[in-house]
């Protein structure tokens, strides 16, 4: 038997030159099996790839079954991930990298949701949001940036590693 869907939250991605958008992601809090571990449900969905219909004959009415397609293809994940939790996940917030529209869906960076064992009070736990390949950067932009990002993340794990 499976739980409830609790709340859904469907993010775009600036990663797409495309104006109609390009990849996209839903969360989910809940729907899962009643003995699955606790986790909230992320499903990675493709771009709609919608081709030019052909010219309309007779009075046909509807979208054209091309249209069709593409909008099935588009609701099937790509990929799906699981982001588990120590005790049951009450509610999420997703943190957008720099516009705060859209209720946070629109390029999130991270995740916050609220959690409680059974013998443990709630307490908020907090993860980047999306595997990095999924952040990989628009064709065109700096590569050299975000290598220097990279060494800088480095060189601070490395820095906490030897303090902590």
């Amino acid at each position: 038997e499976r739980q409830p869907i609790y709340r859904v939250a469907w993010c775009g991605f600036p990663n797409s030159s495309d104006p109609r958008g390009g990849v996209t992601a839903l969360v989910f809090l809940g729907g899962d099996r009643s003995n699955d571990p606790c986790r909230l449900t992320v499903h990675t969905m493709p771009a709609l790839e919608c081709p030019e219909p052909p010219a309309p004959s007779g009075s046909k009415t509807g979208l054209h079954a091309s249209i069709q397609k593409a909008m099935r293809l588009s609701v099937i994940p790509l990929e799906t991930t699981y982001y588990l939790s120590s005790g049951s996940v009450y509610d999420f917030v997703l943190f957008p990298k720099s516009n705060p529209h859209f209720s946070g869906c629109w390029d999130p960076a991270a995740l916050l949701f609220l959690t409680a064992a059974s013998s443990d009070p709630r307490m908020v736990e907090a993860r980047q949001f999306l595997p990095p390949k999924m952040m990989s950067p628009l064709p065109g932009t700096d590569a050299q940036n975000s290598s220097k990002h990279g060494d800088i993340i480095h060189e601070l794990s490395a820095t906490l590693e030897d303090r902590y």
